[in-house]
């Protein structure tokens, strides 16, 4: 069994602690960086009312409800897509979805959680 640290002993982080930071991965003992895959919209089929079925480059699915996000924001520009008829006007552009050039738009890591911030 390892010994307790003491307290006048500092903690040294061992070679394999990592840090996350913008899609980097960075190890304490080099300076490579390794690329993280890229994650992306593929597509996305309408389902009912605010929920659309959404496929990812990683080939997962996420079924999105926007209606809580959509009807709980009170600014202006988002009461069109209160509508179905105005919600279906998204597009996928630069592998993510676009309402109105970039009028409504959420980070691909919020859609893939499945939970969008209010």
């Amino acid at each position: 069994m390892p010994e307790p640290l003491r307290i006048n002993q500092a903690y040294r982080p061992k070679p394999v602690d990592y840090f996350v930071k913008r899609k980097y991965i960075h190890t304490k003992l080099s300076t490579r960086r390794y690329k993280m895959p890229e994650l992306s919209v593929k597509k996305a089929k309408h389902i009912k009312s605010h929920i659309l079925d959404i496929e990812f480059s990683d080939g997962e699915h996420r079924l999105v409800d926007f209606a809580p996000f959509i009807f709980s924001v009170g600014h202006p520009d988002y009461e069109r897509y209160k509508s179905e008829s105005g919600f279906l006007t998204f597009k996928i552009e630069d592998g993510n979805l676009n309402w109105d050039d970039y009028t409504m738009i959420f980070p691909v890591e919020d859609l893939y959680s499945g939970k969008l911030a209010r």
